[in-house]
Order: structure tokens, then sequence, then C-alpha cells
């Protein structure tokens, strides 16, 4: 019962339950991404994962 869309889909919910959906957070999905371009003089290599949610709390932010 983790979610925004159910927040703005049911405007019927509760005040209860709308104050534990914004308790329980934000989802974050548990994504592993990598991907490496080849550049003229080097490679590069670009990764995200779970953790950079945490590192920045702007990312997937929800106000309510």
């Amino acid at each position: 019962m983790n979610s925004v869309d159910l927040l703005l889909t049911n405007k019927d919910i509760t005040y209860e339950i709308r104050t534990e959906i914004k308790r329980l957070g934000r989802p974050i999905p548990d994504l592993i991404i990598s991907k490496t371009d080849v550049g003229k003089s080097r490679n590069y290599s670009r990764n995200f994962n779970s953790s950079v949610y945490d590192r920045f709390n702007v990312l997937g932010k929800v106000t309510a």
C-alpha cells in the first residue's frame, strides 16, 4: 500500500491511511544499471544502484 498512485486515484482514503503511506516513505526500486561508453582516449563507466537514493535525497522525493 506504499504508492503515490494510490493516493492520487483514491480520494476516499482516510487520513490515518494517508499518514501511514507517508510514514512508510518513498518506494525505492532495486536497480543495478551499468553502462560503459568508449571515448576517444579512454572508456567511461557509468553506474547506478539503489544506494544512490540514500546519498541524494532529492531523487524520487515525494511531497504531499
